[in-house]
């Protein structure tokens, strides 16, 4: 069985960021930080040690507060390939690559 297409990030969406996360002009620093999706999908290729390392420190629930953004063409992409290889949704990825 070939592993299914991802799918499709919105270009507009909704991204919800830990309220200590202080953005004045989101859709572009949040795109820039867009950048280290590379770096975030080199990571995932053990994915032993990228659960243990960078997801285990969300084991509470946290305050989270709204974006909506407009996400360009190539990180949604890389977003959507990391979300089905993952399992994390666009917001979790976000955040950890503001974290990288």
């Amino acid at each position: 069985m070939m592993p299914s297409e991802p799918k499709k990030i919105a270009s507009r969406s909704t991204i919800y960021l830990p309220i200590d996360f202080i953005l004045t002009k989101p859709t572009t620093e949040i795109n820039e930080q867009y950048k280290k999706l590379p770096l975030l999908a080199a990571l995932t290729e053990d994915p032993a040690k990228f659960f243990k390392s960078y997801v285990s420190m969300r084991n509470h629930l946290i305050a989270t507060k709204p974006y909506q953004i407009k996400i360009n063409d190539d990180p949604r992409k890389i977003l959507s390939r990391l979300k089905q290889k993952t399992g994390l949704n666009v917001s979790q990825l976000t955040e950890l690559c503001f974290q990288l």
